[in-house]
């Protein structure tokens, strides 16, 4: 099915099991195609990864998370980082062992805890 979008962009999408509504489909394109300056889980800049981004099942390029943390659909954290202050803990180590000085790194992860991802459902 092809539609357009408010901004006059064209997209498609398939109907089925997967997505039921066309208003689902919808929404899912329109957040798929936001440009994002930082990755929405971990606060990487986007302009800085090679990938251009995680991708989805399908190989598309998702622009909301970088390729560190987000691959074929799925976040590449452990499952036990489930929080914002376990994503902080877990970023702060690997840039550590980066050999990023430990004010730097938590400096850097300060903005996680308001990254869609991580973000309070009301």
């Amino acid at each position: 099915m092809m539609y357009l979008f408010g901004d006059g962009q064209l997209g498609h999408c398939r109907l089925g099991a997967n997505t039921p509504t066309l208003d689902l489909c919808i929404t899912r394109n329109m957040n798929n195609n936001k440009e994002y300056k930082f990755c929405q889980s971990c606060g990487y800049p986007m302009s800085k990864d090679k990938q251009g981004g995680g991708t989805e099942k399908d190989g598309t390029i998702n622009k909301k998370y970088c390729s560190m943390c987000y691959a074929n659909g799925r976040f590449l954290t452990p499952p036990d980082v489930d929080t914002a202050e376990k994503m902080q803990a877990f970023c702060i180590d690997a840039m550590r062992k980066d050999g990023m000085n430990r004010v730097f790194a938590w400096l850097a992860t300060r903005s996680i805890p308001r990254l869609e991802r991580w973000k309070k459902k009301p």
